[in-house]
């Protein structure tokens, strides 16, 4: 149950509105520890420091937060827009979990709350003489923390929605989360493998409404099953469900049974964190607008392939965690759709261009030796169908021999495998 909170405070701290609500409170938080810490401050240091000094900062503070604020919140919406438009709508969301953007913002507007609060409570004779060299040190404290972040979002903003950032930042997310699944297949329940009997008397579990199935919990439906009972989840974070249909089977009485659904998140967007095929079609999302026709940038393309099989190779596949959850099963993340989904998209959307094909090849040949059986066939079956689709885009001979001499490996691998 505990893991289960983690997790979602995890998410839930990167909304924007609750670092800035956070933030807030920790705010107010500065304004109480000043007349606290008052009584501490000697008297003849309170006389070198008026009450104008700290008037003039407060005002200060007060008038440039919410002008930079403004100002940042105009920056972020034009850059989400621009990165949804130019990349892929699934690329936007990715900035909206900017960690940099989203602290900068939250402390922007924490600073304008400091500063009204403490405007209004000086206004009111909260502080003394004493509090007021407490509230003082605290206001300077703040203006150098202001100056920080607006340094550091100077230089964030030099990259901040580029094509570089962008596929970055998506790279990270599906690197994590697909290592995270690989040592973790099934996130911590046991895998739902063809042999696992499903008692007869299990009772199915029906979606409650449509969506993707964004995440799952197996550590809460571990904890909300009583002796002798347990959850089968034969579908897979990722998958898309109608209402009423079966995502399931469970032994538990009904009063349990309606508990698995807070563990189970179904949303109308999916998610990368425990679904890393969807970080991998991010990428590979980039790479197919970039070869559309407008666009025709196959070196972008050939950039997103080159991440994609970057991420696949560094797997470590040996080493996984036992399953404590003894009382789910679920599908483990299946590594063939890391392959078949992103890698099918680019070389369907890039038949017609040689360069993104042989580079295709190329990335695929290293992935077809890799250690993991499910990863070497797919990437062999994808080689082959986009190789025979090529020929039916491209006429100039000499392409097609050159994209044949890229795949040569396939027969070889046939072969030997």
């Amino acid at each position: 149950m505990f893991t289960t909170f983690i997790e979602r405070f995890k998410r839930l701290t990167r909304n924007l509105f609750i670092r800035v609500l956070l933030i807030g409170l920790l705010s107010i938080l500065a304004t109480l520890v000043a007349k606290v810490a008052g009584a501490f401050i000697p008297a003849t240091l309170a006389q070198k420091i008026g009450a104008s000094s700290v008037d003039t900062l407060l005002n200060i503070l007060a008038n440039s937060m919410l002008a930079v604020t403004t100002f940042s919140l105009s920056v972020m919406v034009s850059v989400h827009r621009s990165v949804s438009s130019q990349w892929s709508p699934r690329a936007h969301r990715m900035q909206l979990r900017d960690n940099r953007t989203q602290s900068v913002l939250a402390t922007f507007v924490g600073a304008y709350i400091y500063a009204l609060l403490s405007i209004i409570l000086r206004e009111t004779g909260f502080y003394g003489e004493r509090e007021l060299v407490v509230l003082y040190v605290v206001t300077l404290a703040v203006f150098g923390l202001i100056v920080w972040m607006i340094l550091t979002w100077i230089f964030h903003l030099q990259t901040f929605g580029s094509l570089g950032n962008t596929a970055d930042r998506i790279e990270d997310l599906a690197r994590t989360a697909l290592e995270a699944r690989v040592k973790d297949p099934a996130l911590g329940a046991h895998p739902l493998t063809p042999d696992v009997q499903i008692p007869h008397h299990a009772r199915p579990l029906m979606a409650p409404k449509s969506g993707f199935v964004k995440s799952v919990f197996p550590h809460g439906l571990d904890q909300a099953m009583g002796d002798g009972e347990a959850v089968y989840i034969t579908i897979s974070v990722g998958d898309y469900v109608q209402r009423g249909e079966p995502v399931g089977f469970t032994t538990a009485v009904e009063e349990r049974a309606i508990k698995v659904w807070s563990y189970i998140d179904i949303s109308s967007e999916r998610d990368a964190d425990q679904d890393p095929v969807f970080g991998l079609l991010m990428l590979a999302e980039i790479a197919s607008k970039a070869l559309s026709p407008g666009i025709n940038d196959g070196g972008t393309a050939i950039d997103i392939m080159g991440r994609m099989s970057a991420i696949l190779m560094d797997l470590d596949i040996t080493e996984t965690k036992p399953a404590p959850c003894t009382k789910v099963w679920m599908p483990e993340v299946d590594l063939a759709a890391l392959l078949s989904e992103p890698f099918e998209l680019i070389a369907r959307d890039g038949a017609d261009k040689v360069e993104v094909q042989v580079f295709l090849q190329n990335r695929l040949r290293s992935l077809a030796a890799h250690p993991h059986p499910a990863i070497r066939d797919t990437a062999k079956k994808i080689a082959q169908s986009a190789m025979e689709r090529s020929e039916q885009f491209i006429d100039f001979p000499q392409d097609i021999d050159a994209i044949k001499r890229a795949a040569a490996w396939i027969e070889v691998a046939t072969v030997t495998g």
